[in-house]
């Protein structure tokens, strides 16, 4: 059993993650990055994205916007043991927005 998940799974996933904020008197500016392997040997699994927003602090509350673009590209065999494989690209788009009471 463990020579068979040695087999399927990697020792690690990769993954990288970067972001920044920048504040000017009461606006806070947000970008980020970000990207992830699979931990499957035998598929080929990307999730990458970029992620961006801005928010604005009155005091006593703080109202955010964001936005999240999320791409997959996976790629497997039909069964095991055939050659024959299919893709998927799927592509996220997420619009959120949040606020903050300080008590």
């Amino acid at each position: 059993m463990n020579k068979l998940i040695k087999q399927r799974f990697s020792s690690s996933a990769n993954s990288l993650r970067i972001g920044g904020e920048y504040r000017i008197k009461n606006y806070s500016f947000r970008v980020g990055g970000f990207t992830y392997d699979s931990v499957l040997n035998e598929r080929d699994n990307l999730i990458s994205g970029i992620s961006f927003g801005l928010g604005y602090n009155f005091g006593n509350f703080h109202i955010d916007f964001g936005y999240t673009k999320i791409e997959n590209n996976y790629s497997n065999n039909l069964f095991n043991g055939l050659n024959s494989s299919y893709s998927i690209e799927n592509l996220t788009n997420q619009i959120y927005s949040s606020i903050s009471i300080k008590l």
